[in-house]
């Protein structure tokens, strides 16, 4: 069990028969509670009779705590997951989603279970490792190729909160994570005046992009299934799409998620501009604040809360000395 997390907690029996009682009319077999989670909470559902396995994640409790992009994730992850369908991109297939709280007080998905092992669990010094980086390479350029209608979170597109310009999107963000940072004493106000002033020198950049892609916004390792067949391994699904965001397909290559020639070879060519090493530099400054934030109110740890604040500042203290 997760102890540190603030929003993670266990369903009981009943919670568990409540949903798989609404979603198959049956009772589970064995709900295997599955470790790593610190967001969300996770089992193996298995059902004898009908022979088939599934994956439940139950939402976040002391939903109060959440960033204002991290509500409603789950239907935007549905949708996320049909239109990389939709392309042929390996994903999840989600058999149930329900956002309703009627049935349980948290949010919950299921999908098919897919008999496959995280990427990351490979060894790193895996021959094959170059070739599945390469492959998801492909996958993630056939991702950023659908273009969208708006900037934003996919999760927030179907309440119709989505941006004209990506500028307003990280307006919309930062506004949510001040208020938040302010409301737990994380930053100094003269700490959150440098954040203010990276982001108002870096705005007329942001003003360049101008066509929404669909990015992961969380594509490492951990995130990407790995199927074997023999001695050979492909690609089964990329999960976990939940944060996906309509925007600067730079800001998924800047997260430094497995990046490297592997990668980029699969990735193919990146277009660069006068402003992108800028740009760059603004949404590694963005992951690390909004770290910092998640691992000290949401996960209670204080070490990487005070890593993630440290490296966000010397970001932004880099971005004003850039011309």
């Amino acid at each position: 069990m997760n102890t540190k997390s603030s929003l993670y907690r266990e369903l009981s029996r009943e919670e568990l028969s409540n949903i798989c009682g609404k979603e198959f009319g049956t009772k589970c077999d064995c709900a295997e509670l599955l470790s790593g989670g610190l967001f969300n909470t996770t089992y193996l559902l298995t059902f004898h009779e009908i022979g088939k396995k599934y994956v439940l994640r139950a939402g976040p409790v002391n939903r109060q705590l959440l960033l204002s992009f991290e509500e409603n994730m789950m239907n935007g992850e549905r949708e996320v997951y049909r239109l990389l369908k939709e392309r042929g991109i390996p994903c999840s297939t989600v058999v149930a989603c329900d956002t309703s709280k009627s049935v349980v007080d948290r949010d919950y998905m299921i999908v098919e279970y897919i008999e496959s092992f995280p990427l990351s669990d490979l060894d790193e010094k895996d021959a094959r490792i170059p070739g599945l980086y390469e492959e998801v390479g492909r996958y993630a350029r056939q991702m950023h190729d659908i273009v969208g209608e708006g900037f934003g979170r996919v999760s927030h597109a179907a309440a119709g909160k989505l941006f004209s310009g990506w500028r307003e999107c990280f307006e919309d963000e930062l506004s949510s994570w001040q208020e938040r940072v302010e409301r737990y004493e994380l930053y100094t106000p003269e700490e959150l005046e440098l954040v203010q002033r990276a982001f108002g020198k870096i705005s007329p950049y942001l003003d360049e992009i101008t066509q929404p892609r669909l990015l992961h916004a969380d594509l490492w390792a951990g995130n990407v299934l790995i199927r074997q067949e023999g001695e050979t391994f492909s690609v089964a699904a990329i999960i976990d799409a939940d944060r996906a965001i309509w925007g600067d397909p730079d800001y998924d290559l800047s997260g430094g998620w497995m990046m490297g020639d592997a990668y980029l070879r699969g990735y193919g060519e990146i277009s660069r501009d006068a402003h992108s090493a800028l740009r760059k530099k603004f949404y590694q400054m963005v992951y690390r604040i909004t770290d910092s934030y998640v691992w000290q109110v949401q996960y209670n740890t204080p070490e990487n809360y005070q890593s993630a604040k440290a490296e966000g500042l010397t970001l932004a203290k880099e971005i004003l000395q850039m011309h």
